[in-house]
């Protein structure tokens, strides 16, 4: 499995925290469970739109299923698993710490359908205030 994270900086994985979310993280993080191979990008190097169409293309050339972050609009979230990518919440900074919660089954995906309930947003994610996510 392959699992995504936005980061503060780019760093040794033992030394590796999270930013609050992937809106304007300086680094992403990709994972591989299976080699504990971490690759690390540079989000403003890559060609991503606003409408978050360029990072699901990088997401699903690096062949991510999963993403673990601390905040991710409601919007956000339906984006992601309408392209087969599920959204962890986040425990803690450390992103080794999450990958061991994420593998004993400890992380909760977003709650889609509760922040849906909860949160006001409408069209699009500019005109969103939500602290649901």
């Amino acid at each position: 499995m392959r699992i995504g994270f936005p980061l503060l900086k780019r760093d040794v994985p033992a030394n590796m925290l999270l930013a609050e979310s992937f809106h304007g993280c300086q680094f992403i993080a990709v994972y591989e469970t299976g080699s504990n191979m971490v690759s690390v990008y540079k989000p403003s190097e890559m060609d991503f739109d606003e409408e978050g169409s360029g990072l699901i293309h990088f997401l699903k050339n690096e062949k991510v299923e999963a993403l673990v972050s601390h905040q991710c609009h409601p919007m956000v979230v339906k984006f992601f698993r309408d392209n087969g990518i599920e959204v962890y919440k986040a425990l803690g900074s450390e992103v080794l710490y999450n990958i061991r919660m994420l593998a004993s089954n400890e992380l909760t995906p977003f709650s889609l359908i509760k922040q849906e309930l909860v949160s006001p947003c409408s069209k699009n994610c500019q005109s969103c205030t939500s602290t649901a996510c």
